[in-house]
């Protein structure tokens, strides 16, 4: 698990810092299409992800740590952070079908309005968990990276 949890945190790192540099667009249109993604898909993989994190799927979090009344924690799961991202990207490339009449400016405009309103803080919880994760229980997974002095 450790080399997937690796896999994981370069990829959220580049994902998340391509979301931060999508361009601020006008939409063309006012009437984006719904999502008509298979949701059984996303529970099947999203179950497969949780049994593979185990026990290091859950975890606890602030849910607005900006806001000074907000202090409690909440429970959250790495799976689900994952297949929020998920769902919301492959939601906005489906967009890209032609058949679906939707310009490319509106799907760029979806997958930031995304970014800055839903999948941008799955992906920013998501890279924390990641990374205490690998820089506390799996620590030899990163040694085994580093040439030998």
């Amino acid at each position: 698990m450790g080399q997937f949890l690796r896999d994981i945190d370069v990829a959220l790192a580049v994902l998340y810092s391509a979301g931060a540099e999508l361009p601020e667009l006008e939409p063309d249109s006012s009437d984006v299409p719904r999502s008509v993604l298979p949701k059984q898909e996303y529970e099947r993989l999203q179950g497969s992800l949780a049994a593979m994190l185990g026990r290091f799927d859950p975890y606890r979090d602030i849910f607005d740590p900006s806001d000074p009344e907000d202090r409690e924690p909440v429970q959250y799961r790495l799976s689900l952070d994952l297949l929020e991202i998920l769902e919301d990207l492959d939601y906005g490339r489906s967009l890209l079908d032609p058949a679906r009449g939707v310009t490319p400016t509106d799907a760029v405009w979806q997958w930031r309005f995304g970014f800055s309103s839903h999948w941008g803080r799955h992906a920013a919880s998501a890279i924390k968990v990641v990374n205490n994760l690998l820089y506390t229980q799996f620590v030899e997974t990163l040694e085994e990276g580093l040439p030998d002095a």
